[in-house]
């Protein structure tokens, strides 16, 4: 272990030479609330750090934890409240005022718009290399160099906390001292009981680890750079400009997932699978009606509700199908397959392009959003806690799985349930438009499936699985349903 605290000590050095770190240290009076804004950009890292310590570096609050395990989870909890800060000081800087976002458009910067897109990936990748091994001997590093980055910037940006607060006289809590003094460039906790002696296998791990989240770091930092000396020269709110969102919904021409699934030959290793997983989607499917039966005289409340809490449960999955669900470099055809699915399955769940569905139903109108409300919605508010759990199965089970067929059951389990979901919501728009598709097509039409994934699809069901294969789609396929069925009872018409 300590050859990987020396690399974590060298890379965390470089990474306190990052010019967007010296260039956070040249602050003044009048540069220090533009410089704030940035947080803005690495608002979905900041938001979502919460889930990434809770559901993939914690264990849990269990009794039969083990001494470094209790480390980690004592840890993460208190990490883990780092984004209700953030949140705090969004509302104490305004940003509602600086940006003008509806809720539709504070929809889109935080989980489709390309200015957040690295940050998104930083924290996807964040999530999913904790969520790779339950070895706490290969959290604990990542964990360890999270905290070397976080220090590194903290230390810096408190300046601006305090800039601000001379001229404002309203103090920030999370660029501020108090987070500064939590974030002290260690973990929390008896760090002795990780000075072990690490196997081959694990200090290889470790250190590749350990190097990919300093670079996901330093492309952050790069980001932010970008961004931040574009704000100096120009005008600082004109950055945050919404582009109208163009990208349309599917045809009733196109083939439904569950079309393409059903017209294709699956190998007789896969059959009991997908049978499985109709029987699983069936019951989700239940349980959604009874739900939304209970609001069959309010179709419209039913359906605004359902396009807000579908919204939150799969805006995030084409950023997972992207960084978690591909090969960063496919060996064969069985992995080229999988990136082929990647690229395409984000047209099966709600992609960016819902501002049909939205402007319809009155989306903006109705809420009376901002930033701040509509980032608390999809990050912090207990409505929507099943939806985060939704996106940690789906994050954890792709990020276990090095099998290619494994990998695909994930999405496809993943797709199956927003598809399943989106079913009863098709019943209340038959209610108020004589061609709901037309209406609606994301909420009511999602889950077409684009002709470039079918044979890619064909042939990763066409394959052979082994028993510990199959019962690894197993435990996905009931992981998520689950997810998805939490999903449907905590949803509620607003």
């Amino acid at each position: 272990m300590k050859q990987v605290m020396r690399l974590i000590e060298s890379l965390g050095e470089c990474h306190r030479q990052h010019p967007f770190l010296r260039w956070v240290a040249e602050t003044d009076d009048a540069s220090a609330e533009r410089k704030l804004r940035l947080g803005l950009f690495g608002a979905p890292f900041a938001l979502s750090f919460r889930d990434a310590n809770r559901y993939h570096t914690s264990y849990g609050a269990g009794t039969n934890l083990t001494p470094q395990q209790r480390v980690l989870s004592t840890h993460a909890v208190e990490d883990g409240s780092h984004s209700r800060l953030f949140l705090r000081d969004a509302r104490t800087l305004n940003w509602d005022a600086l940006t003008g976002f509806t809720a539709g458009q504070s929809l889109y910067w935080l989980t489709a718009h390309p200015h957040t897109e690295t940050d998104r990936a930083g924290a996807i990748r964040l999530s999913a290399q904790l969520a790779s091994t339950s070895n706490p001997r290969l959290r604990y590093p990542v964990v360890e160099a999270m905290e070397v980055a976080g220090h590194a910037f903290f230390v810096e940006a408190v300046n601006l906390a305090r800039h601000f607060e001379e001229a404002t006289g309203q103090a920030l809590v999370y660029w501020g001292d108090e987070h500064l003094a939590m974030e002290d460039g260690h973990t929390r906790g008896d760090e002795s009981l990780f000075d072990v002696e690490l196997t081959p296998e694990e200090r290889t791990a470790a250190m590749s680890m350990v190097t990919s989240l300093f670079a996901d770091q330093d492309r952050r930092c790069a980001h932010l750079l970008h961004w931040g000396q574009k704000a100096e020269v120009a005008n600082p709110v004109g950055i945050f400009a919404i582009r109208p969102d163009q990208a349309s919904g599917p045809t009733a021409a196109e083939e439904t997932l569950w079309e393409t699934v059903a017209q294709l030959n699956a190998h007789s290793s896969q059959k009991p699978l997908l049978d499985r997983l109709r029987h699983q989607m069936d019951s989700l499917a239940h349980v959604s009606r009874a739900h939304r039966a209970q609001n069959q005289n309010e179709p419209l409340s039913v359906l605004r509700s359902a396009l807000l809490f579908s919204a939150a449960e799969t805006a995030w999955l084409p950023g997972i199908f992207r960084y978690v669900l591909s090969y960063p470099t496919p060996l064969g055809a069985d992995e080229a397959a999988v990136n082929e699915l990647a690229a395409s399955l984000p047209a099966v769940v709600p992609p960016t392009g819902m501002s049909q569905d939205w402007r319809l139903l009155s989306m903006d109108n109705w809420l009376e959003w901002g930033f701040a409300d509509t980032a608390e919605f999809l990050h912090l508010d207990e409505a929507t806690e099943p939806a985060r759990e939704l996106r940690a199965a789906v994050t954890g089970h792709l990020a276990q799985a090095s099998d290619p067929v494994v990998r695909a059951w994930v999405a496809l389990a993943a797709c199956a349930g927003a598809r399943m979901r989106q079913e009863v919501a098709a019943a209340a728009a038959g209610e108020l438009w004589p061609d709901p598709l037309a209406a609606l097509p994301l909420l009511v039409g999602h889950g077409q499936i684009p002709p470039t994934a079918r044979e890619s699809l064909a042939h990763l069901l066409n394959m052979p699985v082994t028993e510990p294969a199959a019962r690894q789609i197993g435990e996905a396929v009931e992981d998520i349903t689950a997810a998805y069925t939490r999903c449907a009872q905590a949803e509620k018409v607003l």
